[in-house]
């Protein structure tokens, strides 16, 4: 009995303890799916309704869920890049290339001419960008001393020839910029500035800020005493959160914090005009009012009409009153060559329960002309034709969870990493003393697998014979094999039924009885072709029917994994969820009741958006009679969410 053959049993043992945990694979308690193939990723389950198949567009979904949208270190593996399908399956997981850190406006995106997947890193302030391999195509440093990025817009315009970014911009007004708002002094504000960045160069060709256009009495969150604004810290006192381009080269801003979508000159900057807010140059028709909207994007233009697209909240945290009734995906027609100027509803998609989505969202008209809405709150989002009608809904299962936008569209992910294969041999106490093989197989990224073909081959793979065939099902997909598959090859089938790939070979873990016919008919195969792993096969069952070894090798085994399961445990899934999502506390002593501040509804509006991130849950704050309640702000600074149930 050799000492390898030990060895090997050794190894065989811990990783059959770890496929005999139910618990640890699979779907988990906290509404995250595990995949024994792929221990690093952990994937936020989405619990799907359709309601009219047919008339759905193509195309997979697109999101970066968070716990804490400020966070800057490293969270749980469900935070970051994943794509899904129609049925809320993991197509691919991104999250382990960034370890677990928050990214921000996930999308595909037309750079230079070509379809590449972008986002952006806040902690790094770099952009992302990604090519259809899932390979880093190149990094965008963004980020400017003295200002910091502003994570809500990363977005290519002009065919990809142009970025556009947002940044804050940090400083004191002076006293007249001040004066207008009652403050005796220099106000601390935090300006929005943006910029056009030529995506050949990386070099801007375009800033602008607000500090030199936008005055402080244009903000409607100022709703707390103007010491408070002014003198507590940067007063973020328009809150951009959305910038595109018009066909005529102009820009278009959206300020979440005066209510108001900008036209913005692209010559000198000034102001052509403002819709809705304080300063509204035009007249509303059919409820066109609107409010601390997001995602505001040009959708058309011509010598008489604007068509504009926009994400109306119609309702933040704070003690402004509601606009409309609920949250709403809206399509105005701006009319810009009368006197006055008028703003009409021409398409409206309400939300699905009639509630208002407090901070986020998004609103993507997709390519057959159905709206893809993104609710944000729970990580409601949907699809409706054009005239309304709502074919599927779907949100994930953690409510304490959230994305800021999401998106569809078509995409081929062909991933440069080969399958990854687990396989388990089990031993049956039947009459037939039989002996089966369980597969499991993933390809991460990969949006063109049909079906899986399973072989077993040498130890090289240069015999494979295939033994066994499964349509794909979801993420990972489970192949049993009615005998012993010592070696195994997984092969990825197109529709077409050509092969996308194969897997490395896998060495199958032994089951506890290695005595059967078909371990006998696997190795005598092995031996016919001249393969001397067999050698290998037949010491590991001699020393796994040894009564001895097997206890003594039981007991270091179990001891090993039951510690690296509990580290495991700590840091990705089941009940160490709830020790990392109570992590926030942990930021001041125990005697000061670590981060979270108490703060009752009427004291809210003594708050910005930055501090409703420290508030709990417990505390049941809302800004409205609508049944949602906080979990996180919609600004960039860090926080404590709260942890809700989803409400309808």
């Amino acid at each position: 009995m050799s000492w390898c053959a030990c060895f090997f049993a050794l190894l065989a043992l811990p990783l059959r303890f770890s496929a005999a945990d139910a618990n640890q694979w699979g779907h988990d308690e906290n509404g995250v799916d595990k995949y024994i193939t792929r221990p690093d990723i952990v994937s936020p389950r989405w619990e799907v309704k359709i309601h009219d198949e047919k008339n759905i567009a193509p195309g997979l979904w697109f999101v970066a869920p968070y716990e804490r949208i400020g966070e800057r270190k490293p969270g749980g593996a469900w935070i970051g890049p994943h794509i899904y399908d129609g049925n809320g399956d993991l197509i691919w997981s991104g999250s382990y290339m960034w370890d677990d850190r928050n990214i921000m406006d996930f999308k595909l995106s037309n750079v230079r001419g070509e379809d590449l997947l972008t986002m952006m890193l806040p902690p790094d302030e770099d952009g992302i960008l990604l090519d259809n391999h899932y390979q880093i195509v190149e990094k965008v440093p963004v980020g400017i001393k003295g200002k910091t990025l502003n994570m809500h817009e990363f977005t290519f315009v002009e065919e990809g020839k142009t970025l556009l970014l947002m940044k804050r911009n940090v400083t004191h007004a002076t006293k007249d910029q001040s004066s207008v708002v009652g403050y005796e002094g220099e106000c601390a504000v935090m300006w929005a500035d943006f910029e056009d960045i030529d995506t050949t160069t990386w070099e801007t060709r375009f800033k602008w800020t607000s500090a030199d256009w936008i005055g402080l009495e244009e903000s409607t969150q100022n709703l707390n005493p103007v010491d408070s604004r002014c003198g507590g810290g940067a007063w973020d006192y328009l809150h951009s959160n959305a910038l595109d381009k018009f066909p005529d080269e102009h820009y278009l801003m959206s300020a979440r914090h005066s209510d108001t979508v900008y036209k913005i000159s692209k010559d000198d900057g000034h102001i052509i005009w403002r819709l809705g807010g304080p300063n509204n140059d035009f007249e509303m028709v059919n409820g066109a009012n609107f409010s601390r909207q997001h995602h505001a994007r040009v959708r058309s233009q011509n010598d008489t009409h604007t068509i504009i697209s926009l994400f109306d909240n119609s309702k933040g945290e704070d003690r402004q009153p509601a606009t409309a009734s609920w949250s709403r995906a809206l399509q105005l027609a701006l009319r810009t060559d009368t006197d006055p100027m008028t703003a009409e509803v021409i398409l409206a998609f309400d939300h699905p329960y009639h509630e208002h989505a407090w901070r986020r969202g998004d609103y993507q008209v997709l390519p057959n002309g159905n709206a893809f809405i993104c609710w944000s709150e729970h990580s409601l989002q949907s699809e409706h034709t054009p005239d309304g009608k709502m074919l599927w809904e779907a949100k994930m299962e953690p409510s304490w969870i959230g994305t800021y936008r999401a998106f569809k569209y078509e995409f081929t992910g062909l991933p440069v990493d080969p399958p990854d294969l687990y396989s388990q041999a089990y031993y049956h106490d039947d009459e037939n003393n039989s002996t089966t093989t369980t597969v499991h197989v993933s390809w991460n990224g990969a949006t063109e697998v049909r079906n899986w073909h399973l072989y077993h081959s040498d130890p090289k793979g240069h015999n494979r014979v295939r033994i066994a065939s499964s349509p794909r099902k979801g993420f990972e997909t489970a192949i049993q094999y009615s005998g012993f598959a010592a070696y195994v090859v997984a092969e990825g089938i197109d529709k077409f039924g050509g092969s996308l790939g194969l897997s490395k070979v896998l060495k199958t873990i032994p089951s506890d009885n290695m005595s059967t016919p078909a371990v006998e008919e696997e190795l005598a195969w092995l031996e016919s072709l001249g393969s001397p792993s067999s050698a290998v096969v037949d010491e590991a069952k001699e020393v796994m029917m040894n009564p001895v070894t097997t206890f003594f090798a039981g007991v270091f085994a179990t001891a090993v994994v039951v510690f690296v399961v509990w580290r495991f445990r700590q840091r990705r899934a089941g009940g160490w969820l709830r020790g990392i999502r109570a992590a926030g506390n942990r930021g001041g002593a125990r005697g000061e009741g670590g981060r979270y501040a108490r703060v009752s509804g009427a004291d809210a509006a003594d708050y910005d958006e930055t501090k409703l991130d420290d508030m709990s849950s417990s505390d049941g704050y809302k800004g409205s009679q609508e049944r949602f309640q906080l979990e996180d702000s919609d600004t960039e600074e860090a926080g404590v969410s709260g942890r809700t149930p989803y409400v309808r």
